[in-house]
């Protein structure tokens, strides 16, 4: 969230910034979110909602005078998403993540036949056009 609320404030008060600036303050988001994506699953979240709302704030039309506003909303846009994840979708359990890797082992080994019998078959051989 704290990621979020950063990439607000950041595009709002580029808004109005020349152009290098902007461009290059995207390109030290971009290095950013590639970079904390290397410490694992939460570090990926991070870097791909910092870029994500940094990426926004243009179409949103993001400036520095209306940012406390979405300072309140985007605390409460994560936690309605964190309410609908933990009471809304339910955890899969065990069984079902089998169920779903015997599937998927099964489609693909159903590719890999499919792909095998395609390339054993011999291709016609190209007749010239008549002139």
């Amino acid at each position: 969230m704290f990621v979020s609320l950063a990439a607000l404030v950041a595009g709002g008060l580029l808004a109005s910034a020349p152009t290098p600036v902007r461009v290059s303050t995207f390109l030290a988001v971009i290095l950013g979110s590639v970079y904390v994506r290397r410490f694992g699953r939460r570090g990926h979240g991070l870097g791909v909602f910092g870029f994500m709302t940094f990426f926004l704030t243009p179409f949103l039309g993001t400036a520095a005078g209306p940012c406390p506003p979405l300072f309140a909303v985007t605390p409460a846009a994560f936690a309605i998403a964190a309410l609908v994840r933990v009471a809304v979708l339910p955890t899969p359990g065990p069984a079902t993540r089998t169920r779903a890797l015997r599937a998927w082992d099964r489609l693909l080994a159903a590719t890999v036949r499919q792909t095998a019998t395609v390339s054993r078959t011999p291709r016609p051989r190209a007749t010239p056009n008549p002139p």
